[in-house]
């Protein structure tokens, strides 16, 4: 049996906000609004580390449409595009190690 590492792991709402201000080049404290006035961070967390099967939890964050598995996984796609651009595709990070 599988178990995630949480000393070892990167929770998934610190992978969210490292993400996207990767994405945006900002220093991730930068980001306005924090990820706390938008979603429970603490919950996102727990659930994910939580034995639930099939969980799956997207919302969106400053233009970004995120979904996070209960393996951790956090995929980050843009919610609005311009039409003069192509849309870029769905990136996805590891939040826990295995």
């Amino acid at each position: 049996m599988n178990h995630r590492q949480r000393s070892d792991s990167i929770r998934p709402s610190v992978a969210i906000v490292e993400r996207i201000a990767d994405l945006e080049g900002a220093d991730p404290l930068s980001l306005d609004p924090p990820l706390n006035d938008v979603i429970d961070a603490d919950a996102l967390d727990e659930l994910c580390a939580s034995p639930l099967g099939d969980l799956n939890v997207t919302f969106e964050y400053r233009d970004y449409l995120l979904t996070v598995t209960a393996d951790g996984t956090v995929s980050v796609r843009r919610s609005t595009y311009d039409t003069a651009t192509v849309e870029s595709p769905q990136r996805s990070i590891r939040a826990f190690s295995d």
